[in-house]
């Protein structure tokens, strides 16, 4: 199953509710942690718009023209 496909299956099942249960899982530095769903899911969106910015900022410095990071353009113009 392809990564998107599986996130739109995941996410079309997620109810309000399933968003404040607990997930047990175990860091890669072996620390155990236990979280709610909710928390999960915005570590995993967040990151990614956060890099973009590194990415254009490192761009600008480096005296180029900043990478173009807006994703919901992309995602419109399928690019």
């Amino acid at each position: 199953m392809r990564p998107a496909t599986a996130w739109s299956d995941y996410l079309a099942g997620v109810t309000t509710t399933g968003l404040t249960d607990s997930v047990a899982y175990t860091n890669l530095q072996g620390e155990d942690w236990v979280k709610n769903t909710q928390d999960l899911l915005m570590h995993v969106v967040f990151p990614s718009s956060y890099h973009r910015g590194q990415i254009a900022t490192l761009f600008g410095r480096a005296g180029h023209e900043s990478a173009y990071t807006d994703f919901i353009h992309c995602v419109r113009q399928q690019i």
